[in-house]
């Protein structure tokens, strides 16, 4: 694994490499696209696992932090979707830079996965895997009020006045969740993509879900269910991490099987 900084001087974003252990016929590369707050925290080592196991069988890999959140440059009151979509392609780039191809394929769970669909209708890449991602923004925000809901902390200790809110030891702000707010699936290109996972891990939300990427999904998109945790809110006192095998194992097969 290589960390690094990549991007503007004055906004550089930390990006972590990671080198192919052998080469395959022709060069690979695959950009992980985290999640965001206590989700991020949640699946940090789910994803570094998966770039490992990714570089071993020969593939290119860049997993990095969004402006304003881990170890990258930027204020979090100033991001929203688009300026993370945006931080995505400049990813992409210097990916392709590393790699020597163009062809890179974006893998994103939860609000990740969302930024990495669209990343490839901006790029038109031929492939991406998704995990979960978030269809439709007011969902998420229905998730996180239900999960401060059924905290026993008062609710002001989640909300501020501001309009932020803050979970699991991360700040949603109110541009954030007003760019969420928007999002539903009719803004999501799922056709742009020329072969397309998405990964479900829970069969009601899945179900749900379903109904919406139903209506969007190309002949050519596969929707898989897989296991996981319960839920994707849930903290405990190390902060729920979680490391799973087998949507790790699906998602290295995939990617094994078709570049």
């Amino acid at each position: 694994m290589e960390p690094f900084f990549f991007g503007t001087p004055s906004s550089q974003l930390y990006g972590v490499y990671h080198e192919p252990a052998r080469a395959r016929s022709q060069a690979r590369a695959v950009l992980l696209c985290y999640p965001i707050g206590h989700e991020y925290l949640r699946t940090h080592r789910a994803y570094r696992r998966l770039g490992e196991r990714l570089a071993e069988i020969g593939f290119h890999v860049l997993r990095f932090d969004y402006s304003g959140t881990g170890d990258s440059a930027g204020n979090l009151a100033d991001q929203t979707l688009d300026h993370w979509v945006a931080d995505s392609l400049l990813a992409a780039d210097e990916l392709q830079v590393i790699a020597g191809t163009q062809d890179v394929v974006p893998i994103g769970l939860r609000l990740g996965g969302t930024i990495a669909l669209k990343l490839c209708t901006k790029t038109r890449q031929a492939r991406c895997a998704l995990w979960d991602p978030v269809v439709v923004g007011d969902r998420l925000i229905a998730e996180l009020h239900r999960a401060i809901e059924t905290n026993r902390l008062p609710k002001r200790d989640f909300v501020s006045q501001s309009g932020s809110m803050f979970f699991g030891g991360y700040e949603w702000t109110p541009a954030l969740l007003h760019s969420l707010s928007e999002l539903n699936a009719d803004d999501l290109d799922f056709t742009a993509v020329d072969e397309l996972l998405v990964l479900c891990t829970h069969q009601a939300e899945c179900a749900e879900d379903g109904i919406e990427l139903s209506r969007v999904l190309s002949p050519r998109g596969t929707l898989q269910s897989v296991e996981g945790p319960k839920s994707w809110h849930a903290i405990d006192d190390v902060g729920g991490g979680y490391l799973p095998a087998q949507p790790v194992d699906v998602l290295v097969q995939w990617c094994d099987d078709r570049l």
